[in-house]
């Protein structure tokens, strides 16, 4: 339905992934992820834009916002409340129990650069795996310039990094130029 341009026809199928899962995190993940998709494709200018609104979804607040989400996440998550509450000890907990799901649809909803900054760090705790390598190329793949450089200083810059040059490659590949910059000082030094 992207390739087509036909919004309207998206947003119906939309709403009816939504209405077929009510509360499922995943598919609220999944359909922000298609949204942002069909924000990113040149649909037909007789296609009206899709917001999360016009799906029923709760608009987000970007990082710039003047408030915090947060509180919102856990009323509307509150199977995540710990977590959000305790990024720090939350994110790493999910990392020790290879939760690489969780931590996907979390990042899929949540916009907060110290949640990311956060998550960065601990993934560069970590010896790679197939799974967290994996984690790691869905967030490079997503092309968020800050979750990029947040991986080049705290991913990347770790003593693992030599183990992900495949990762590695695939940021210079996606990076704007302070992504660069922020490899060139945290990483290839």
């Amino acid at each position: 339905m992207l390739n087509t341009g036909d919004g309207a026809a998206l947003e119906s199928k939309l709403k009816q992934l939504l209405t077929d899962s009510p509360n499922d995190p995943y598919t609220e993940a999944l359909v922000r992820d298609l949204i942002e998709a069909s924000q990113r494709t040149l649909l037909s200018e007789k296609s009206p834009l899709l917001t999360p609104g016009s799906v029923g979804l709760s608009e987000i607040a970007t990082a710039s916002g003047s408030t915090s989400n947060k509180n919102l996440l856990i009323k509307k998550y509150p199977e995540w409340a710990k977590i959000l509450e305790n990024p720090e000890t939350g994110i790493a907990s999910l990392v020790a129990k290879n939760e690489w799901g969780t931590l996907g649809a979390i990042t899929d909803v949540i916009v907060d650069p110290e949640f990311n900054k956060l998550l960065c760090t601990q993934l560069g705790k970590i010896p790679p795996t197939a799974e967290s390598r994996a984690f790691i190329q869905m967030l490079i793949e997503k092309g968020d310039q800050s979750t990029l450089r947040d991986l080049a200083e705290h991913t990347f810059r770790q003593p693992h990094t030599a183990e992900m040059k495949d990762l590695l490659r695939l940021v210079i590949e996606k990076g704007d130029q302070d992504t660069l910059q922020y490899l060139a000082v945290h990483t290839l030094q």
